[in-house]
Formats: structure tokens, sequence, C-alpha cells
């Protein structure tokens, strides 16, 4: 059983996982090349490269969007950045 902080923290690491693994589903489904990537051989194919690669094109092409679903239900005010301040780091 775990005291009062400690299941706060599991309730947030919980949110934080899903958030992760829905992010990996989505560069797995959007990007097929992916899959194939990750069922290669540890220390013997750029695996690592090719889902860095993935990430960055996913995020640009949410950037491309204009955001995705959890910009617009967070309501906070904040715009989500363009691709080109992604890219650069612009703020």
């Amino acid at each position: 059983m775990l005291t009062g902080g400690a299941a706060a923290v599991e309730k947030l690491l919980i949110k934080l996982r899903q958030c992760v693994e829905n992010s990996f589903a989505y560069v797995k489904s959007t990007f097929l090349w992916v899959q194939w990537a990750m069922d290669k051989r540890i220390l013997l194919s750029p695996t690592c490269s090719l889902l860095s690669v993935a990430f960055l094109l996913a995020n640009c092409r949410t950037a491309l969007r204009g955001g995705n679903t959890v910009s617009g239900r967070l309501g906070n005010g904040i715009t989500p950045m363009g691709v080109e301040e992604y890219l650069h780091g612009e703020q």
C-alpha cells in the first residue's frame, strides 16, 4: 500500500506513461518504418536515430497542423508553436 505522497506520485506517473505510450503508438502508426526499425538487433542498426527522426517529423507535422487535440482542450490561452519556432527554437 502506498502512502499519500507516493500515491500522488504514482497517479502522476501513470498519466505520464500513458502520454508516452500514446506518442509511441502515434509515431508507429504514422511512420511504418519505425516498426521495422524496432524489430532490428540492438547495436547492429540505427534504431535510436530512426526513432529520433520519426519523433522529429511527428512534432513538425503537429506544428504544421497548428497543434493537436490536447492543445485545444487545455484552454489556457497558450498557442502551440509553429514549425519554424519548433525547429529554430524561436520564442
